[in-house]
């Protein structure tokens, strides 16, 4: 059993990492098919429902990429609240590589 979930919990960490850093979803993406900046909150709000649904995927993907969530983190009130834009890749999709980066 220990081998077992030790291989669960290996598998589901590539997983998140995989969701999180290269989404095949367009709703994960601020401006699909123009850029690789990606919405925190694909759906539009912190709880990640999308007409009655929980957006499973995006919504283990964020707590991988953070670890908390409130509320005014969606909010879109000016001087309220707050939008998140991220990426891991460059205007060419290549992954972002710390050492290589300009400074």
């Amino acid at each position: 059993m220990q081998s077992f979930l030790k291989r669960a919990a290996a598998a589901g960490a590539v997983t998140v990492k995989t969701l999180i850093s290269k989404p095949c979803d367009e709703r994960a993406y601020w401006y699909p098919d123009e850029s690789h900046w990606q919405n925190a909150f694909p759906g539009g709000a912190y709880t990640w429902m999308l007409d009655g649904v929980t957006l499973q995927d995006f919504r283990a993907a964020f707590h991988f990429y953070a670890t908390g969530i409130i509320p005014a983190m969606d909010l879109k009130a000016v001087g309220k609240g707050s939008q998140f834009a991220f990426t891991y890749r460059d205007a060419d999709g290549n992954a972002l590589d710390g050492p290589k980066l300009a400074r």
